[in-house]
């Protein structure tokens, strides 16, 4: 696990997103690492992609957990 200081943290994650550095899991709000902007970058993978839903490949306990209401929701 990486841990950045709040302070660096968009610094840090934008190097990273421009390096093409892997990551698993990271934190995304408007006010930092702007969700929007990193996916116009194709910074991130869509978790729900027909024919290789990593959601359900990977995490099908959490996406039961989540139901099919909030993650039609939350990807759209």
């Amino acid at each position: 696990m990486t841990m950045f200081d709040w302070g660096e943290y968009n610094d840090k994650l934008q190097t990273k997103i421009a390096a093409g550095e892997p990551f698993d899991i990271c934190f995304t709000a408007i006010w930092t690492n702007n969700y929007r902007t990193n996916v116009a970058k194709g910074a991130f993978l869509p978790l729900n992609k027909p024919g290789n839903d990593l959601l359900s490949k990977y995490a099908p306990k959490t996406k039961k957990l989540l139901g099919d209401d909030f993650i039609k929701w939350c990807f759209h």
